[in-house]
């Protein structure tokens, strides 16, 4: 290759594992918040610690049982409640670990075949399977709001078989569709999702909460109940974006050199 070629096929390279940094990232942060939540919502009212008093396993504990959560919710870092503290702490301490395995130089080509295939399935799908899950279990243990879904069941299912039929054209890199229309095609169907769910909230209702209470927006509190709110349909998001994109630099990559480093 030419001197051109040779710093623009580096200039990709370096493109790529960016974009693999923030995809596994924010898969990570995503598979981070379901595991809390379901640790977050297992025994709810009980004691917590350790186990809860029904003898359930707690990776981590309630925010009343650390040190750490207490002082910062008694020291009013959040106008909210200690469960959306607990909730966003948790996740990303879990995520920045999960994300070190995921960093791990182990069996490289697999995990790229991994991220391509069971984590973009994670990315687009983890979060409404996650609340279908819960939906038709028999505990219904997890707190979620599922109302909407059982209103438009017909709905739901038809929306999910269109954006598998879409997923898979991504996938499949056969045809090139715009990035506009890629990037719509989630927004729309992560923000059906949080509507559905009702995983949102006023953003200018929620600033207000804050600043009659003498907060002011960059207040870190703020940003921590908004990151609780729009939790889900927000790192599906990001995840599912940088899915596509990891996705198609795989692609261009694939045809000249092997799998780049990490």
């Amino acid at each position: 290759m030419s001197t051109n070629d040779d710093s623009t096929f580096t200039g990709s390279l370096l493109q790529f594992r960016y974009i693999r940094w923030l995809y596994e990232g924010s898969l990570s942060l995503l598979l981070a918040w379901m595991f809390i939540w379901v640790n977050r919502t297992r025994g709810f009212g009980h004691t917590g610690g350790l186990f809860d008093r029904a003898g359930q396993v707690k990776i981590f504990p309630y925010w009343e049982r650390s040190n750490l959560l207490s002082y910062l919710y008694w020291h009013r870092i959040i106008n909210d409640n200690g469960l959306v503290l607990e909730q966003v702490s948790w996740s990303f301490l879990l995520a920045s670990m999960i994300f070190l395995i995921l960093r791990a130089p182990v069996c490289v080509n697999l995990m790229s075949t991994i991220l391509r295939t069971v984590g973009g399935a994670l990315a687009v799908f983890g979060f409404p399977f996650f609340y279908l899950v819960d939906l038709y279990s028999l505990s219904h243990s997890l707190l979620l709001d599922t109302v909407r879904i059982t209103m438009f069941p017909l709905l739901v299912w038809l929306e999910l078989i269109f954006v598998l039929a879409g997923a898979i054209v991504i996938y499949l890199q056969r045809r090139r569709i715009a990035t506009y229309l890629t990037i719509a095609f989630l927004v729309l169907h992560f923000s059906f999702w949080g509507w559905l769910t009702h995983n949102y909230v006023n953003p200018l209702s929620l600033i207000r909460t804050y600043q009659m209470q003498g907060y002011h927006i960059w207040s870190p509190g703020l940003w921590i109940s908004a990151t609780f709110y729009f939790g889900f349909p927000m790192f599906g998001l990001f995840a599912s974006l940088l899915w596509v994109l990891f996705v198609k630099y795989s692609s261009k990559s694939a045809g000249r050199v092997a799998e780049p480093s990490r």
